[in-house]
This record gives C-alpha cells, structure tokens and sequence, in this order.
C-alpha cells in the first residue's frame, strides 16, 4: 500500500485515534482509558502503489460497551 491514514474522533470532533499503520486497529481506548460508548466517525484516507490519487473513505460506527 502507497499510503494509509485512520483518524476516529467521537461526536464533538475530539481525536481518539490515530495511525498510518494499515496494521493496527483501534482497541477502544483513548489516553489509557476505556472510551465512552457512543457514535463515533472515522476518516480513511488511503493510496494503492498503482493509484495516481488517494481515495478517502468516511462513515460512523457505535462503540458499545
């Protein structure tokens, strides 16, 4: 993969998550604590080695606890 970005923020628009790993997932936490559960929104911005433009993927997910 070319490049790879996950942001997740919960509903006020504070970041929770962050990496350009493609290999990490986000575990629920955010300072070393457990996050709240709610509706949170991430955003993917990603780039394959043959693509001449990065693709952005966005949506919302409901972390339950």
């Amino acid at each position: 993969m070319g490049q790879y970005e996950l942001l997740i923020a919960n509903r006020w628009g504070q970041l929770m998550f962050r990496t350009q790993d493609p290999n990490e997932g986000w575990n629920g936490k955010s300072r070393q604590k457990m996050a709240q559960a709610g509706v949170y929104v991430y955003w993917m911005r990603y780039r394959f080695s043959y693509a001449a433009m990065p693709e952005l993927a966005k949506g919302e997910f409901v972390l339950l606890r």
